[in-house]
């Protein structure tokens, strides 16, 4: 009777066991759908926001589709000046923001805003007359980082200083007294 009473209570402590590892395996799992859940919901709170701060520009005919953040997210820009002054206003017709720009440098200007930078294949396929446009483009949208990195850097020419009696002079003076 003893040995048949320990044997169903190892089983039953075996079960709880069992019943432990299975209900902290589903715990996990549990918490893992529900980190996954927050940042979903964390992203669709961003774009909530983001509907709410669209901005549509008609550049050179083209239509681009952005938000207020990224078009102000420096403070020196063309963007910003315009968006912050309360005078650009956007078209009665179609509600966007006219532009008066090369539309194909422009999608660039968006992924430098975007991106807050471009990559280095981005800035490798461009031929150098694109890089001279897009910097014409840059300029006038006030986007000094963009300048930056698509402004060549400086020519080092080197300086060599001879001091008076030494070198080419000192040589020449010495053949002409002969």
């Amino acid at each position: 009777m003893a040995s048949e009473l320990k044997e169903q209570f190892n089983e039953a402590t075996n079960k709880l066991v069992q019943l432990q590892t299975e209900i902290s395996k589903q715990l996990q799992e549990l918490e893992a759908k529900e980190k996954k859940f927050n940042s979903m919901l964390k992203e669709m709170e961003k774009v909530a926001n983001l509907q709410s701060n669209k901005i549509k520009l008609n550049v050179g005919g083209k239509l681009f589709t952005t938000t207020k953040d990224t078009l102000m997210k420096y403070k020196d820009s063309f963007f910003f000046s315009m968006l912050s002054s309360g005078k650009w206003l956007p078209d009665e017709d179609d509600g966007a923001y006219f532009i008066d720009r090369n539309p194909k440098l422009f999608t660039i200007i968006m992924d430098f805003l975007r991106n807050d930078g471009l990559s280095e294949t981005e800035l490798r396929v461009l031929t150098n007359v694109q890089k001279e446009k897009l910097l014409i483009e840059a300029d006038y949208f006030g986007l000094d980082e963009l300048t930056k990195i698509l402004s060549p850097p400086p020519t080092v020419v080197p300086v060599y200083f001879v001091p008076p009696g030494n070198g080419f002079n000192s040589y020449y003076n010495t053949k002409k007294q002969k």
